[in-house]
């Protein structure tokens, strides 16, 4: 009995954990976005990257999409103060999931033109999503600038895949809290 009010504690310890983990790294996502919006636009004002009007439209209309996606993600940080259950923070995920799915849907396809602009701008072979082989002109601060923003362009996508994880590490820690409190 002993060992199941302590695994149990420990559970809840964790559950408390993950979700001020969530929040913390929400944080720091919103931090990344704003990064990325900052690159975006200097890679659309700089002339060392030789970007046609086209491409700087498709830059700058990449902008507002990820405006949208932090003012997504200021909601759910917003929603999630305060709520330390595992169901009450999938209830929030849940409510805001058509917002979310559908402004990272269209990041995702406006971020997969931008890296092939990006990719080719800088002298690399597009292959798929791959860069292969190299060029002179990658190296230097246009390599460095395009590692950077594609480091960044990934983020929203891997960041929404996440919530799955924790939301099932949080299911495990809030059934196990619960069976050492039954």
């Amino acid at each position: 009995m002993a060992q199941d009010a302590e695994a149990a504690q420990a559970a809840g310890k964790r559950l408390t954990h993950r979700h001020a983990e969530i929040l913390q790294t929400e944080e720091k996502f919103k931090e990344d976005l704003q990064s990325l919006m900052s690159s975006l636009q200097e890679i659309s004002q700089e002339k060392a990257w030789h970007l046609n009007p086209e491409q700087v439209k498709l830059l700058d209309r990449t902008c507002p999409v990820i405006r949208e996606i932090a003012g997504s993600h200021d909601k759910l940080c917003e929603a999630m103060k305060g709520k330390l259950q595992e169901l009450d923070l999938k209830a929030v995920l849940e409510s805001l999931e058509p917002e979310l799915v559908g402004s990272h849907a269209q990041f995702r396809t406006l971020s997969t033109c931008i890296m092939v602009i990006l990719q080719k701008k800088a002298g690399g072979e597009v292959v798929g999503d791959r860069t292969v082989g190299s060029s002179p002109k990658m190296e230097g601060s246009l390599g460095e600038q395009l590692t950077t923003v594609m480091d960044l362009l990934v983020r929203p996508t891997r960041r929404l895949l996440q919530y799955q994880l924790f939301l099932e590490e949080m299911g495990k820690d809030a059934a196990q809290a619960g069976e050492g409190e039954g």
